[in-house]
């Protein structure tokens, strides 16, 4: 049998295979040249938004807005926001406002466009006398904050009350711009807090629907009563019927009990007058 050796040569040729190595972890400068500016975004320092909440919240509350300053005023608006207007103290000299001037309205972005902070897609909603009543009137931010006066957001009773949502304010001021809508709205606050707070359309469909059910039920419960009342009536009736005739009946038969004591008496007496004369 022929044997066959293995030279050194081709042995050295014989290399075992590598080991696979597992990838390494990716790191930032390995990610910010694969993907470029979304990894720079990514790692980047974040950039404080604006303002913070305490300064959101008191730009909301207690900051009066001047005209320069209505960039802000859009920044901090959601729809549903209650604006109060009042004439700026003191009143310039030539000012054509009154020193009482002094509104509320409800204000609401145009649908899709709250994100553009532009004061144009602002509708302001608030009520103005018209004849006898207070009607609904829908008008622009820059009508309702006239020049001379200041703005700010004051949502009156966040604190105390739920405010309804956009979809339910949408809903409210729909029904009040409606020509057949009667509501005597006392003042431009009153309007306000209707549409903020007030009864939704929903509530209020419940609220009739359980009026109407009371109104049935006390409709049947009043008819019940008086059939009652009549069952009882004639039951008395009939009772007293009744105990006039068992009186009557008592009655005849004593009548005739005297009569007859009465006729035996006399007889008694007739018939001894009789002995007598014999």
């Amino acid at each position: 049998m022929e044997a066959r050796f293995v030279t050194c040569r081709s042995f050295q040729q014989i290399k075992p295979p590598e080991k696979s190595l597992a990838p390494s972890p990716p790191t930032v400068k390995g990610l910010l040249s694969r993907f470029g500016s979304q990894a720079q975004a990514l790692f980047a320092p974040k950039k404080p938004r604006f303002g913070s909440s305490v300064a959101i919240h008191k730009l909301r509350e207690t900051k009066w807005f001047k005209h320069d300053e209505q960039n802000i005023l859009c920044a901090v608006l959601e729809t549903g926001f209650i604006l109060e207007v009042r004439a700026e103290d003191p009143l310039p000299a030539d000012s054509i406002l009154s020193p009482d001037y002094h509104m509320y309205a409800i204000a609401m972005w145009k649908k899709g466009k709250e994100k553009t902070k532009n004061p144009e897609q602002i509708d302001v909603y608030t009520v103005q006398q018209k004849g006898v009543r207070k009607r609904v009137v829908k008008t622009t931010l820059s009508a309702f904050w006239k020049k001379d006066s200041v703005i700010r957001i004051n949502n009156v009773d966040d604190k105390q009350e739920t405010p309804n949502s956009e979809k339910d304010i949408r809903a409210k001021l729909d029904m009040a711009t409606k020509s057949r809508f009667e509501r005597n709205w006392h003042n431009t606050l009153h309007f306000v807090h209707w549409c903020r707070y007030g009864e939704t359309p929903q509530e209020a469909r419940m609220r009739q629907s359980e009026e109407s059910n009371t109104s049935r039920l006390a409709i049947i419960h009043h008819a019940w009563v008086i059939d009652w009342v009549r069952k009882v009536q004639k039951e008395i009736a009939q009772r007293r019927n009744f105990v006039t005739d068992q009186l009557n009946n008592v009655e005849n038969t004593y009548d005739y009990h005297l009569l007859m004591v009465i006729v035996e008496a006399l007889w008694t007496i007739t018939a001894g007058k009789n002995k007598n004369t014999d």
